[in-house]
C-alpha cells in the first residue's frame, strides 16, 4: 500500500475545501445529473460544506464522507456529518459507497496538505489510477466518478486515465473536464481568480464528449471564441455546416454568460497574468481539439493533430 499523505487538522494551514468550489459542483450536478439522490466524499477531510451545499442544492439528498484519518472523521461525526473510517483502498470499505450515484475522489493534493505545494497527478496518494482500478474495474461501480485533481493536471494526464479505465470499463466515458477557480481563500479573503482544483467527471450514465469548462473565472470573449472553433473543430471539419454562423452563436452564448463581477477580478490583472491565462487557455483547447480529430483519424499522430488544429480558420 502506498504511504497516504495526511493532515494534521490541529494545524492552522491544514488546506480545507473551497466553498465556491463546491458551489460550482452543485450547479454542475443540477444541470447533468438533476436526479442525484446520493452523494459520497472518498478521502472527504474536513466536508462539513460540502454537507451543507450539496443538501441546499438537493433535497432529500443522502451524503457520507470516508477518510483514512479516525481524527478527521470524528471531527466531521461531531459536527453533525455523516463520516465512516477507512481506507479508499479497501474493497470492503468501498463496497457500502457503490449504490451512490456520484462519488467524488478527492485524496490530498499538496505537499503537507497545506493548499500552496500542489503535487503532480501521478504523485498524488491515494491515486487516481489504483482507485479507478479497483472501484471501476473490480468493484464494477456503475455511476458518475469524479476525480478531482491537483491544479497542475494536464490533458495527458486526463488522457492516460481515460485510456486505463476504458480499457477495463468501454460503458464509461468522459463527460467533462473542468476548472474550478475561487476568488476568496479558504479563510475568506478576495483574491484574484486562482485554480483550485482539475475535475475529471468519469459516467456510464452520461455521453463520451470531453468537454471543457472553467468556472470561477472570466476572460476575454475574443479567448472564449479561440477555444471554443479549436476545441469543436475536430467534429465539424468534414461536415458542411455553416462554421461561422455557429461560431458567431457559441460566441453569443458565451457573451450572455459573462459574470460581470469576475470581469471586474479580471480588469485588475496585470497584463502578463491576463496573457498567461489566456495561452494557456489556448493550449488547452488546442489539446482537447487535438485528441477528439485523433479519435475520428487514429492514423493521424499527435504533431499532425496539433498542426491541423492550429490552422483552423
Amino acid at each position: 500500500m502506498p504511504t497516504y499523505n495526511t493532515p494534521d487538522p490541529q494545524r492552522a494551514g491544514f488546506a480545507r475545501t473551497n466553498r465556491q468550489t463546491i458551489a460550482q459542483r452543485a450547479a454542475l450536478i443540477r444541470e447533468l445529473l438533476s436526479q442525484t439522490r446520493s452523494i459520497a466524499e472518498l478521502c472527504c477531510g474536513d466536508c462539513a460544506a460540502q454537507w451543507e451545499l450539496y443538501r441546499a442544492a438537493l433535497p432529500d439528498l443522502t451524503f457520507c464522507g470516508l477518510d483514512v484519518a479516525p481524527a478527521i472523521v470524528a471531527a466531521n461525526q461531531a459536527a453533525g456529518v455523516p463520516c465512516v473510517c477507512g481506507d479508499t483502498l479497501d474493497p470492503a470499505a468501498l463496497r457500502p459507497f457503490l449504490v451512490y450515484d456520484i462519488i467524488f475522489f478527492g485524496p490530498p493534493l499538496s505537499a503537507g496538505c497545506d493548499g500552496h505545494h500542489a503535487l503532480a497527478f501521478d504523485a498524488v496518494q491515494p491515486g487516481c489510477a489504483m482507485f479507478t482500478d479497483l472501484f471501476l474495474g473490480q468493484l464494477g461501480y456503475a455511476g458518475t466518478l469524479v476525480c478531482i485533481g491537483p491544479k497542475t493536471t494536464h490533458m495527458g494526464d486526463a488522457r492516460r486515465l481515460y485510456e486505463r479505465i476504458r480499457a477495463q470499463r468501454a460503458d464509461i466515458g468522459l463527460r467533462l473536464i473542468h476548472y474550478s477557480h475561487a476568488t476568496v481563500t479558504g479563510a475568506g479573503i478576495p483574491t484574484e481568480p486562482r485554480l483550485k482544483y482539475v475535475e475529471l467527471w468519469f459516467s456510464s450514465r452520461l455521453p463520451d464528449v470531453w468537454e471543457v469548462r472553467r468556472s470561477g473565472c472570466s476572460t476575454d470573449v475574443v479567448i472564449w471564441g479561440r477555444m471554443t472553433a479549436m476545441s469543436t473543430m475536430a467534429e465539424s471539419l468534414d461536415q458542411t455546416t455553416d462554421r461561422q454562423a455557429d461560431l458567431s452563436a457559441r460566441i453569443a452564448g458565451a457573451i450572455a454568460e459573462l459574470d460581470l463581477r469576475q470581469i471586474e477580478i479580471t480588469r485588475r490583472l496585470t497584463p502578463a497574468q491576463r496573457c498567461q491565462e489566456g495561452l494557456s487557455m489556448i493550449r488547452l483547447a488546442e489539446q482537447v481539439g487535438a485528441y477528439r480529430l485523433r479519435k475520428r483519424r487514429p492514423e493521424l499522430s499527435e504533431a499532425e493533430a496539433l498542426r491541423i488544429i492550429r490552422s483552423a480558420r
